[in-house]
C-alpha cells in the first residue's frame, strides 16, 4: 500500500487555455527577470557582504548574513508543505510570502536611513533580524511557487524559461553593476549607509515588480491529497523517501558537497577588500562583469539544459565551480598594479557557475519530485538541509585561524565532490510525475 491512496486524493483538474499558458510562461518570464534585477541591488553575495563588512569589520557576521540566505529561506518549508499539499491553490502562499518579503525589505530601507552612521552595532542588529524575516520568506514562496511554475509551464520549457529570463536579467544587471559603482563611488556624495539605503531601495522596486508579476499567473488545479495529514504523520512521509527513493539519497549528498564547495562564495568581495585592497566602488564593477558573464553564458547553459538534461548542465558549472577559488588564490601571485584586473575573472568564473547551476537546480527539483507531494518531497529535502545553510558561519570563523587562501582551497575540494556527485544522479527529464 502507498503512501497515498487513490482515494485519498480529489478528482477535480481544472485546465487552462493555450491563451492562459502562454501568458503563464510571459509572466513566469517577467517574474524572473525583474527577481534578477532586484537580487542583484541586494545580493548575498557581492552587495551584502561589503556592506556587513563595512559596519561591523567582521568576517563571522558577514557569513552569518550569507548563511541567512541559504538557512533562513527553507528552515519553514517543512510546516508549509504540511500546509499546503493538500490544497489546490497554492497562490494565496506565495502572495503572503511575497507581502512579508517586501514590507521587511521596506523596513530595511527605513531603518538604514533613519539609524544611518549614529550606532552602527544597533543598525546591524535591527538588519539582521529583518534579513532574517525577509529569508524566511522565501521559505513561504518557493515552494508555492515551484509547484505552480510545474504546473503552469510544460516540462520540457522549463529549463528555457529559467536560462530567458535569466538572460535578460543578467543583460539589466550590467547596468545594476555600473550604477551600484557610481553609488558607492567618490564622485557620488551619499555617504555611508546612506548610498546602501538607495541601493537597497532600487532593489525594493525590482522585487515588487517581480512578485506582483507571478501574483498574477493562472494556476491550473491537478489533484492533491483529500485531507491535511496531522503535522507528525507529515513528516514520516521524509524518512519513507530516504529510504525508498535511491536518487533522492543521492541528490542530498550532492546537496552537501556543493554546500561546502559555495562556502568561500560570500568572501570573494571582503578578500578583495582586505588583501587587494580594492574601493568600496569596484563592487559595482564586480557585479557588472559577473552580469555580462552571467549573459554570455546563459544562452549555452540554456541550450544544454533543454537538449542534453539539467543533470548534464549541473556537472559542468560544479566543474567550473572548482576554478573559481584557484583564481582567487593565484591572484596575490601577480604584480599588484594586475591583481584587481585579474580578480575579475573570479565573477567571470564564478558567475559562469551560478548561473548555470542555478538553471540545473531549479530544473532537476522541479522534475525529480512527484507530482502528487511535490511541495513535501522537496520541503524535507531542503529541511534536511537547513544545517548546513551555516557553513559560511564556520568559513567566517575559521578565517580567524587560517588565511583565505586555505579556506577557497577547501571549497574547490568540496565543489569537485560536488561535480562527482552529480554525475550519480539520476536523468529525471523523463520521470514520470505519479504520487509515491
Amino acid at each position: 500500500m502507498g503512501i497515498l491512496e487513490d482515494s485519498e486524493q480529489i478528482a477535480e483538474q481544472e485546465s487552462i487555455s493555450e491563451k492562459d499558458a502562454k501568458k503563464n510562461y510571459f509572466l513566469s518570464y517577467i517574474n524572473g527577470v525583474f527577481a534578477s534585477i532586484g537580487f542583484r541591488f541586494v545580493d548575498s553575495g557581492m552587495v551584502l557582504p561589503a556592506f556587513v563588512k563595512q559596519l561591523t569589520k567582521s568576517n563571522v557576521l558577514v557569513g552569518l548574513t550569507s548563511s541567512t540566505m541559504v538557512a533562513g529561506s527553507i528552515w519553514l518549508q517543512m510546516f508549509m508543505s504540511n500546509l499546503m499539499e493538500h490544497r489546490p491553490r497554492k497562490m494565496p502562499f506565495y502572495t503572503f510570502g511575497i507581502f512579508v518579503r517586501l514590507a521587511t525589505w521596506f523596513l530595511i530601507i527605513i531603518t538604514t536611513l533613519l539609524i544611518g552612521n549614529k550606532n552602527d552595532i544597533l543598525l546591524f542588529i535591527i538588519f539582521y533580524f529583518l534579513y532574517f524575516t525577509f529569508c524566511s520568506s522565501l521559505g513561504i514562496s518557493s515552494l508555492p511557487f515551484n509547484d505552480i511554475v510545474a504546473k503552469a509551464i510544460p516540462a520540457n520549457k522549463i529549463a528555457r524559461l529559467f536560462g530567458t529570463r535569466q538572460f535578460t536579467g543578467e543583460a539589466f544587471a550590467i547596468g545594476v553593476g555600473i550604477l551600484i559603482r557610481f553609488i558607492l563611488s567618490e564622485k557620488c556624495s551619499i555617504a555611508f549607509p546612506y548610498n546602501y539605503a538607495v541601493i537597497f531601495s532600487l532593489g525594493f522596486i525590482g522585487l515588487t515588480i517581480s512578485g506582483i508579476s507571478f501574483i498574477s499567473v493562472k494556476e491550473p488545479i491537478e489533484p492533491v491529497p483529500k485531507e491535511r495529514k496531522p503535522f507528525w504523520e507529515h513528516i514520516k512521509l521524509g524518512p519513507y523517501f530516504l529510504k525508498t527513493d535511491k536518487n533522492y539519497r543521492a541528490f542530498l549528498v550532492f546537496r552537501i558537497a556543493a554546500s561546502f564547495g559555495g562556502m568561500s562564495i560570500p568572501f570573494y568581495v571582503p578578500y578583495a577588500l582586505d588583501r587587494i585592497k580594492v574601493h568600496a566602488s569596484t563592487i559595482g564593477t564586480f557585479t557588472a562583469v559577473g552580469a555580462i558573464s552571467a549573459l554570455l553564458f546563459n544562452a549555452l547553459w540554456s541550450y544544454i539544459g533543454e537538449r542534453k538534461g539539467s543533470r548534464r548542465l549541473m556537472v559542468i558549472a560544479y566543474s567550473i565551480a572548482c576554478i573559481v577559488p584557484i583564481i582567487a588564490i593565484s591572484t596575490k601571485l601577480l604584480p599588484h598594479n594586475y591583481q584587481t584586473t585579474y580578480f575579475l575573472l573570479v565573477f567571470v568564473a564564478n558567475q559562469a557557475y551560478t548561473s548555470g547551476s542555478s538553471i540545473a537546480y531549479m530544473t532537476y527539483t522541479i522534475n525529480m519530485a512527484p507530482r502528487m507531494n511535490r511541495p513535501t518531497y522537496l520541503g524535507f529535502l531542503n529541511t534536511l538541509m537547513f544545517p548546513l545553510g551555516f557553513v559560511p558561519v564556520i568559513a567566517g570563523a575559521l578565517l580567524r585561524f587560517i588565511h583565505y587562501e586555505y579556506m577557497f582551497l577547501l571549497s574547490a575540494i568540496f565543489s569537485a565532490l560536488g561535480s562527482y556527485f552529480a554525475t550519480r544522479l539520476a536523468d529525471v527529464g523523463d520521470r514520470s510525475n505519479n504520487s509515491i
